[in-house]
């Protein structure tokens, strides 16, 4: 299955579904959703990234949420990880495997913009 037309239409609608629901539930904060990774390896190697608009400094740099730990959070940090669960959810809705583990990254768009650019700034 790695690689397969079938994987990379299920990432495909996935990505899609969770970029619309991002859209409805969070309105302009959401610029960009996109993924990378060699699925033609394993889909493990997914990464799906969120770009936001808020200045770098309400976020910290490749915000990965379920890699810190919890705590009382609010605001931006909690609706972050309710993104991350939306963003789950599609995935699982879509069949893809193992999509609690899948990676799901936050940035600010302008630390992405004023670091280069999305090709400089993710590589």
């Amino acid at each position: 299955m790695p690689g397969s037309p079938e994987i990379c239409e299920r990432r495909d609608r996935a990505l899609g579904e969770a970029e619309h629901g991002l859209r409805e539930a969070y309105g302009d904060i959401i610029r960009e959703v996109f993924s990378y990774g060699a699925l033609e390896i394993d889909p493990r190697h997914l990464v799906v990234w969120i770009l936001l608009d808020i200045s770098p400094d309400e976020l910290p740099s490749w915000f990965f949420p379920d890699r810190v730990p919890l705590d009382d959070e609010e605001g931006l940090v909690a609706q972050v990880r309710e993104m991350r669960s939306l963003v789950i959810a599609c995935f699982q809705e879509a069949q893809w495997p193992n999509p609690e583990n899948l990676r799901v990254g936050f940035e600010s768009r302008e630390r992405v913009i004023s670091g280069g650019g999305g090709w400089v700034y993710f590589h």
